[in-house]
């Protein structure tokens, strides 16, 4: 009924919208937002946060006030933050005032981490059987950057509300990290892990221009508000979160905090990390550096620094920390891996992907950030190594046009989530190729992994990604493709644009 051209379209709208938002006069940080209805016959409506009154949320002002009397039950509904589950009676949450409507789609652009919303509008939604899609990633990023000092606060203020709620119950999956380590001590700290902290928690605390400023003896104050530790008669007891984070052997206290690593290349055998999870990720890249042969091929003029079989140090860092803080420690018996093979990194991450994250969700790089490990993610996002703005899948999916190097591959084979990081295309198609005709070439299975990924493909994109010849030779695999009723074509001339059937 709608086309990718229709919701793309709409998605982009309610991103204009948002930018328009009004807040109220109050002196408190809110989020701007904007929300459109896009209709059978093609028609937009569309709102934004305050456009009528001060207070009023851009859901609500569209369909309360702009589309009270209009049905809207086969409209997809767009906004640019997930809706709210909590207003001051006799307000409906936006959630709930969607569900009413019968509306039956719904793309969200973020998740809010606001403790009053975070992931809460979402399960309401597809609770009462509502479908959820997310906006185009590069949507995503353009949302988190305008709301970035909204995200900051309500990401502070989640992690101080969990920490009360946790404290008042031991049950549930969140509270695995939350509880108290039995017979630790303070020398059971490392040292050397607090300092590392402060010593970058104040160089991204300058970055964002904050007048804050860590010292070794201030950083436990955090430490107590943040809910890692708590002082009970003037000794510290420390949560299995700040185990992880900061304990000098994590893996005495939480059996199943390893990170192992193994290099079928150099032949080195299994080496478990028990470190910190502070200084771990850097320690597991530099060892991936050590024991990773580069691609000799690649031309020093594209990347001279490259690693790692040619990625770059900030990718495979990115998914070290993402293996770290989004893995199911409730699993026992279970480790994150690194393992270097002939045809690529593999790194592998305890848990299956959060719903309502997909695996078709991380695989086409539209998954929005849900967190797992809350006060994990924190810690690594007050130090600048996670980010807020939710960049980490657009990295992964510009590889091919910045770097000339394939996607990560996602797989799942319980319990854990794989990331596959390819040497080169030749190794990529190889992996992809039981999917298509066996009759396919490498390079034909290669542009349709990109057309299917990108949502669409160029002639220009392929001769540079593949590094052809020249355009003939672009333009020939391609319209090979379309021939053997692949792809199909749009637009014309020098908009001509390649599409998976």
């Amino acid at each position: 009924m709608f086309t990718t051209e229709q919701i793309r379209k709409a998605q982009e709208l309610a991103v204009i919208e948002m930018k328009k938002s009004i807040s109220e006069p109050d002196g408190k940080i809110h989020p701007l937002v904007g929300a459109v209805l896009l209709f059978p016959d093609g028609h937009m409506e569309s709102a934004y946060r305050g456009e009528l009154d001060y207070g009023d949320h851009g859901e609500f002002t569209l369909l309360h006030k702009k589309q009270r009397d209009i049905s809207v039950k086969e409209a997809l509904f767009f906004s640019t933050l997930e809706p709210c589950m909590k207003r001051k009676p006799p307000k409906l949450p936006c959630a709930e005032r969607i569900h009413l409507r019968q509306i039956k789609k719904v793309y969200v652009g973020i998740v809010d981490p606001d403790p009053t919303v975070s992931g809460k509008g979402i399960q309401y939604l597809l609770d009462n059987g509502i479908s959820i899609e997310y906006f185009d990633r590069d949507l995503q990023q353009e949302i988190s950057l305008a709301n970035s000092e909204f995200l900051d606060d309500a990401v502070m203020r989640a992690e101080v509300y969990k920490h009360d709620e946790l404290l008042k119950s031991s049950n549930g999956e969140e509270h695995v990290l939350d509880s108290i380590v039995q017979n630790a001590s303070d020398k059971d700290v490392s040292l050397n892990a607090i300092k590392e902290f402060v010593r970058l928690g104040n160089k991204a605390l300058k970055k964002r221009e904050k007048s804050q400023y860590l010292t070794d003896e201030n950083v436990w104050d955090y430490f107590i508000q943040w809910g890692l530790i708590k002082v009970v008669s003037g000794k510290r007891l420390y949560s299995r979160n700040f185990a992880l984070l900061f304990f000098k052997s994590p893996n005495s206290f939480l059996n199943n905090s390893l990170f192992n690593v193994r290099s079928n290349v150099t032949l080195r055998g299994v080496m478990g990390f028990d470190e910190p999870l502070l200084l771990l990720a850097d320690k597991i890249l530099d060892w991936i550096k050590i024991n990773t042969p580069t691609n000799s091929f690649r031309e020093s003029a594209v990347r001279t620094d490259a690693q790692s079989y040619g990625y770059p140090d900030d990718i495979i860092l990115e998914a070290i920390i993402n293996a770290m803080i989004h893995r199911d420690y409730s699993i026992a018996g279970a480790f994150n891996q690194a393992t270097i093979e002939n045809h690529g990194i593999i790194i592998k991450s305890v848990g299956s992907p959060i719903l309502p994250q997909t695996l078709k969700d991380l695989s086409t790089f539209n998954a929005s950030t849900i967190i797992r490990n809350h006060k994990l993610a924190f810690i690594f996002r007050f130090i600048n190594q996670m980010d807020n703005n939710n960049v980490g899948m657009a990295k992964f999916k510009a590889l091919p046009l910045r770097e000339h190097l394939p996607f990560p591959v996602y797989e799942f084979k319980s319990p854990n989530l794989i990331t596959f990081f390819f040497k080169d295309f030749s190794e990529y198609a190889q992996h992809a190729t039981e999917k298509y005709d066996s009759s396919l070439s490498e390079e034909e299975v290669i542009v349709l992994e990109l057309a299917k990924t990108y949502g669409k493909t160029t002639m220009k994109d392929i001769k540079n990604i593949l590094r052809l010849s020249n355009d003939k030779a672009s333009q020939r695999l391609l319209t090979g493709l379309v021939t053997k009723g692949q792809l199909v074509t749009t637009g014309s001339n020098k908009n001509r644009a390649y599409k998976c059937r």
